[in-house]
């Protein structure tokens, strides 16, 4: 694919207005997007087109955009002065949810754009991998009558897999190349990518792994102790104590029994090889990653709660997101730790990605003085126990205090913010 090419992809809802302009400047379609000139009469050939968009090849986030006429040098089919068939994202959805599939349901959503000559709606489709490849487990058919009589029938067929080649569908009476549903089941199951990008998903199934003894020398120092994937037991990683770390930070404050740092370090393998290690420590009955730092404000003093805040965070489906509900197994601690999760939860926003977080910093920082008002109105309050260790004294425990509360206040404000944008 050309460098042009490389830049038209999706990112966030407000770049359509200029996606659509760059994929329309092309005039054709592509291996992720597709070009309707109305909405669909026939609800089976929508099915069909959404199920092909969503195992397109190269796994991106693709765009059905509906109101471009390709017959009309791929100018703009006003869909305010020609709303037949138009439908909203619950109505897509609930259409989409009648369907029998065989596993997952492609995520979709409808975002309305107006451009110059008039308004498109796009059908933006989100494929999970381990969703791939969609399918149906029976057939979904829709026959057109005109007085009565039947003038055209679709049938998306049970258990087909539809993908794109190059710009076109698959057809309905079809079906993928073998090489094509090959790199399809290769995405569900993880086969194409590194042994690092397998390893978030590896870990949200905490039941597949099991204890066994340190792989590396000198991992089972300080009481460390491992895990191996019973299907993949090339994966392991070790947890090994740090007693030389004594650092207190604000999410430890999760149980209210912490009372002193305890730092664990987790250490992956893949075979013999460290793929990465992530520094985390015990709250009571969860070991909690150390999220990643950030800073909105005026970086100059640290604890001027008036002017900035440091707080940390974590990107949604990382593996630190994900193996801070490792312990939940009953294998593990079980349901003893739910009560930390949800504190740490309250406490650590996660972003769905680092443009979220971006745009949430920004708009925050706009809003600095509502923001203010909100921690100060923080219902939530957070406390070290008097019994915390060395190094502690009563001005750093406040400050931790602090910023608990204000790293909670974020949490709140993360989901108006979500709801507002």
């Amino acid at each position: 694919m050309g460098p042009r090419l490389q830049s038209l992809r999706y990112e966030n809802d407000g770049q359509l207005p200029s996606l659509i302009a760059g994929l329309t400047s092309t005039h054709k379609e592509g291996p992720y997007w597709d070009f309707k000139r109305e909405w669909h009469r026939d609800k089976a050939k929508l099915l069909h087109d959404i199920i092909c968009l969503a195992n397109n090849p190269e796994g991106e986030v693709a765009l059905l955009i509906i109101g471009i006429d390709e017959s009309a040098d791929y100018t703009v089919y006003d869909l305010n002065q020609h709303p037949d068939n138009r439908m909203n994202t619950q109505q897509l959805n609930d259409m989409l949810h009648k369907v029998r599939w065989a596993d997952a349901v492609p995520p979709v959503r409808v975002v309305s754009t107006f451009l110059e000559d008039g308004c498109v709606d796009t059908i933006i489709i989100e494929p999970d991998d381990e969703g791939v490849p969609y399918r149906l487990n029976a057939d979904y058919t829709y026959t057109e009558k005109r007085n009565g009589k039947t003038i055209g029938k679709t049938v998306v067929r049970a258990g087909t897999i539809y993908s794109r080649e190059q710009d076109s569908n698959v057809p309905v009476d079809s079906t993928a190349s073998p090489l094509a549903t090959e790199r399809l089941w290769r995405r569900h199951f993880g086969l194409d990518k590194t042994p690092l990008e397998r390893l978030p998903r590896l870990l949200k199934d905490s039941r597949k792994w099991q204890r066994t003894w340190p792989v590396m020398p000198r991992d089972d120092e300080g009481g460390g102790y491992s895990y191996y994937h019973e299907d993949f037991p090339e994966f392991t990683f070790v947890r090994k104590y740090e007693e030389d770390k004594g650092a207190c930070e604000y999410f430890m404050l999760a149980s209210p029994f912490f009372d002193h740092p305890h730092w664990w370090q987790a250490r992956f393998y893949y075979h013999q090889t460290m793929l990465c290690f992530i520094d985390g420590a015990y709250s009571d009955h969860l070991w909690i990653p150390a999220p990643t730092w950030s800073t909105i404000g005026d970086s100059r003093d640290f604890w001027d709660f008036s002017r900035v805040i440091h707080y940390g965070y974590y990107l949604a489906n990382s593996i630190e997101d994900v193996l801070i509900s490792f312990e939940l197994d009953e294998s593990k601690e079980g349901k003893t730790a739910q009560w930390d999760l949800q504190r740490v939860r309250t406490m650590i926003p996660v972003f769905q990605d680092r443009a979220e977080k971006d745009d949430f910093e920004r708009w925050v920082l706009a809003r600095w003085d509502y923001y203010l008002e909100c921690c100060k109105n923080q219902q939530k309050s957070f406390f070290l126990s008097k019994r915390t260790g060395k190094g502690i004294n009563e001005e750093i425990a406040s400050n931790l205090e602090k910023q608990a509360r204000c790293s909670t206040t974020l949490v709140d404000l993360l989901a108006y913010f979500r709801l507002s944008s």
